[in-house]
């Protein structure tokens, strides 16, 4: 289940790429998209201290972050650091969901567009979102509006879409 989900996730930022906000797609002219190279499975949220072990590891699995997608001149690294920054708030989103749907999963896709200030103008539900839990995404949504950025190199706003994954903790990947 969690390598579909996986393919699933890569699908959907994929699409969501080749899309600009009036829906049309995007032409190799227009403006580049970067991302980092990760794939899903290459970038967890967080990285584990201690062994990897017990309930402090299975909640650290509960959300991973994929290498978000960036249109404007804000270096990935320094979207991904402040990102990520809010992973424990929009982890909390997630498991108050699960108390009352233990077999909640999918994607969370947020847009955030960033004013030539460094200010956060924007925040809103990705039409890549999979998962079905309002609560969830308004959550998550919310966590990213007040983030502080630098301001752009170019003086020029900056779009990103942050996809966020979410996996119960009981779910098991498949074998090879």
């Amino acid at each position: 289940m969690v390598h579909q989900m996986k393919r699933i996730f890569m699908l959907c930022l994929v699409l969501s790429a080749c899309r600009t906000d009036s829906g049309k797609e995007t032409s190799s002219s227009e403006q580049p998209i970067v991302s980092a190279s990760a794939s899903v499975a290459e970038a967890p949220s967080e990285v584990p201290s201690g062994r990897g072990h017990g309930r402090h590891a299975a909640e650290m699995r509960l959300v991973h972050a994929a290498p978000p997608q960036v249109i404007g001149n804000l270096p990935v690294p320094v979207i991904q650091r402040i990102m990520h920054s809010r992973l424990a708030q929009i982890r909390t989103c997630y498991q108050t969901a699960l108390v009352k749907e233990p077999a909640l999963a999918g994607t969370v896709s947020v847009h955030v567009v960033i004013d030539a200030k460094g200010a956060v103008t924007k925040s809103e539900r990705d039409p890549a979102t999979t998962i079905t839990n309002a609560d969830v995404v308004s959550c998550t949504v919310d966590a990213l509006k007040s983030l502080p950025f630098p301001v752009p190199d170019d003086g020029h706003i900056v779009n990103v879409t942050q996809a966020f994954a979410f996996q119960p903790p009981s779910a098991t990947p498949p074998g090879p």
